[in-house]
């Protein structure tokens, strides 16, 4: 395994331990019948998705998945996941 998927595995781990945490964080506070704590939990809990989405799509290039692929896989147009994620270093 070479350095650069290493070290994706180890974010993608922490993306995934941070959802978790921000998801429990928001039914914590919906049970405690606080909404708008709940609500800004959520919100972290997305961005937090956000960032592990983009990851993968880091890698789904890296390993040579075509914008098609990557599009359908995330249920949007192939020239709709190119001009979300593409950037210097993702064309």
């Amino acid at each position: 395994m070479d350095t650069y998927i290493a070290d994706l595995t180890a974010l993608e781990a922490q993306a995934a331990g941070k959802i978790t945490d921000a998801l429990t964080d928001v039914a914590y506070h919906q049970a405690a019948g606080d909404p708008v704590s709940a609500l800004s939990a959520a919100r972290w809990a997305a961005q937090e998705v956000e960032a592990l989405e983009r990851s993968l799509v880091r890698h789904a290039r890296s390993q040579g998945s075509s914008w098609g692929a990557i599009g359908f896989a995330l249920g949007v147009s192939r020239q709709a996941a190119h001009e979300r994620y593409a950037g210097p270093d993702l064309d």
